[in-house]
């Protein structure tokens, strides 16, 4: 009859943000399988790329449609989808993954054979590379093993997964806070609430492994910033799946012997040239332990500079430069599982962030909160730092500031500056209080600052200390022009605060 839908009609779903260049090679590979069942509806999901959505545009059919949502969040773009979806079947895979031979056909087949509610589809590989061989292997033995002693439902991925409309709509869709961890959470749901999950194991679809760390990355940071939050929101159901209801959070107890060690890593393969982006963690060198200085920021670089140091060994191993020693096959295996958690750490640190955010808003705050125009005018930046006892710890750029609270009558403050980067600034010029500072003011003793406060500014309480350099030398004339290297940054430490016991210079004093 005109105007209903075939039984086992199906919509294919893939957005095409993390594509690869295989965007229109995904969507004519899925036209192609129209010549075997004409149910096909075809709905791709852009995310603002206008030239390729395009090209996307012209290609598509009659029944075929392009959803447009500005975002990075797949789980969002998915949801794009599926809303305007009118197939019985929905069909969830990338624009990284094409369909084998006669792929559609054997999946309508299985349909009408079997009764399920949702399917984990076949995987196969295509590699283009030694970097996606390791990726391919990795996945294989990931899935072969610890993952499917978990459950079927914990290989739910969004390269093959086949769930009923009707079934997606009543479990919510995919929860857009969970990122892309939206599709094992939405997969425990599934069968937590008794439906049927099967493994489609001879429907079979090719996925384009990864080629690069830039490719794994978001999706292990955003993963893992999703299972954080999924672990918050839904703990009895993740204690259920996974056997715990505390969030996969990163370490968070590196030691100033490991801080180090992470900068000399992390300059050698600078200088080596290995990868870029590598100087921005250079602020590591700076021995101080996030214990101690309990700042977020901290433990985002940690772990960015982790991701940075295990792809460099990962990319060493790879080539054969890392060790005179031939990296085996399970090294690669390991070292590769290492850049992966290392890369998924990020997003941990990410969700420490957001919790250590909601702990100071339920609490009544220690400091008035700072609007931006308390410092625009005295032509400072400002990042926020955290406050123990009288010590503060801050990164900022060239222009910064911190916030120190100050018992009564402290006149001295000693400050800890130096750069870390390989371009040396010259001496700041300090603010307090958005008042510029006297030389005069500013003693160098024994490799540290010391900051003369007078009687005047004597009375306690918040004292907000900012600092602008406005000129830079470079240390070493090789790196000066690399853009990557153009901007220096400041570390600052305030490492005591000590009470009015000697004399304050007079002229400081007035």
């Amino acid at each position: 009859t005109p105007g209903v839908r075939p039984n086992h009609s199906v919509a294919v779903i893939f957005p095409l943000h993390d594509n690869r260049g295989f965007g229109l090679q995904a969507l004519r590979a899925w036209q192609q399988q129209r010549h075997d069942v004409s149910s096909l509806e075809i709905i791709v999901v852009g995310s603002g790329q206008r030239r390729l959505e395009s090209r996307v545009r012209k290609q598509l059919s009659a029944p075929d449609s392009l959803v447009n949502c500005r975002t990075l969040n797949e789980a969002k773009l998915y949801n794009a989808g599926a809303a305007v979806a009118t197939a019985d079947w929905l069909l969830f895979s990338e624009s990284h993954v094409v369909p084998a031979k006669n792929m559609l056909s054997r999946l309508t087949e299985r349909l009408k054979d079997e009764t399920v509610d949702a399917a984990v589809l076949g995987s196969a590989h295509e590699t283009r590379g030694r970097f996606s061989q390791v990726d391919a292997a990795l996945c294989e033995r990931e899935h072969a093993g610890p993952m499917r002693a978990v459950g079927l439902w914990r290989c739910v991925g969004l390269r093959g997964f086949l769930v009923r409309r009707r079934v997606f709509e009543q479990l919510g869709c995919f929860v857009e806070r969970y990122y892309r961890f939206a599709e094992t959470a939405f997969a425990l749901r599934l069968v937590a609430a008794n439906y049927h999950l099967s493994h489609f194991q001879d429907v079979v679809v090719r996925h384009i492994d990864s080629d690069s760390v830039g490719e794994i990355f978001f999706a292990m940071k955003m993963g893992r910033l999703g299972a954080c939050r999924f672990h918050e929101m839904e703990p009895e159901l993740a204690a259920a799946g996974f056997g715990c209801s505390s969030p996969p959070l990163s370490p968070s107890s590196t030691s100033p012997l490991q801080a180090r060690r992470l900068w000399h890593q992390t300059f050698r393969h600078l200088r080596a040239g290995r990868f870029s982006a590598a100087w921005q963690f250079v602020q590591l060198a700076l021995p101080v332990a996030p214990s101690a200085v309990g700042g977020w920021w901290f433990e985002r670089l940690v772990a960015s500079a982790r991701a940075h140091v295990a792809h460099a060994v990962f990319r060493g191993m790879l080539h054969g430069s890392y060790s005179r020693r031939p990296a085996t096959d399970s090294d690669l295996l390991d070292q590769y599982a290492l850049l992966r958690r290392r890369c998924a750490e990020v997003g941990a640190v990410q969700y420490q962030r957001e919790t250590a955010g909601r702990e100071r808003a339920e609490e009544p705050a220690a400091l008035p909160s700072l609007r931006p125009t308390d410092l625009g005018r005295h032509g400072v930046g400002f990042f926020p730092p955290e406050v123990w006892q009288g010590k503060a710890y801050c990164w900022s750029r060239p222009r910064g500031g911190i916030y120190i609270l100050r018992p009564p009558g402290a006149a001295v403050i000693q400050l800890d500056i130096r750069p870390t980067g390989h371009l040396t600034p010259r001496k700041p010029q300090f603010f307090l209080d958005g008042r510029a500072l006297p030389s005069e003011a500013i003693v160098e003793r024994n490799g540290r600052l010391e900051i003369l406060l007078g009687d005047a500014d004597a009375s306690g309480g918040r004292v907000l200390l900012s600092w602008v350099c406005r000129s830079f030398r470079p240390a070493r004339a090789g790196l000066a022009d690399h853009r990557e290297l153009g901007v220096a940054l400041i570390a600052a430490t305030v490492t005591a605060i000590v009470r009015q016991t000697a004399h304050v210079p007079e002229r400081v004093a007035a």
